[in-house]
């Protein structure tokens, strides 16, 4: 998992690259699905497994487009929880979300694009608010504000 990048044709995995990818199933918490089958694991134990593979892979950029997309609401949390604590520890996530809320969450800058244009890029804690959202979604968010 996430080591075939630097394996070569009809090698079989390294000790290290099995301990790489051990040590990424557990960072995830994960590691008891080690032998699970891809069809059988939840679609937020996917984007984790995902996620452990890319750093396996040594990368600190990860690109993650809608990740919460179809997950129920615990494992968007748990989701979100992992990139927040990946990217304390210096890896930098690049995702594109519907949802403002889980931007600001996890987010340090944001950039708000509508029709291809860019309207807004700055400080996640300062871009993301009622009048921003308004603007992008065409709604008046203090309305549903605590609803949502």
């Amino acid at each position: 998992m996430g080591a075939l990048c630097r394996t070569p044709l009809f090698s079989s995995f390294s000790a290290a690259d099995k301990k790489l990818a051990e040590q990424a199933l557990e960072k995830m918490g994960i590691a008891h699905l080690k032998n699970a089958s891809y069809t059988k694991v939840s679609g937020g134990e996917r984007q984790l497994a995902y996620i452990a593979r890319t750093l396996v892979q040594g990368a600190k950029v990860i690109f993650m487009d809608e990740p919460t997309n179809g997950l129920d609401f615990g494992n968007q949390i748990k989701l979100l929880e992992m990139i927040k604590a990946l990217g304390d520890e210096g890896y930098t996530f690049v995702q594109t979300t519907h949802y403002p809320r889980h931007a600001k969450f996890v987010s340090n800058l944001t950039l708000f694009i509508k029709d291809g244009e860019i309207l807004a890029f700055g400080r996640s804690e300062q871009l993301i608010n009622a009048e921003n959202i308004d603007k992008i979604y065409g709604i008046n968010y203090e309305r549903y504000e605590d609803r949502l």
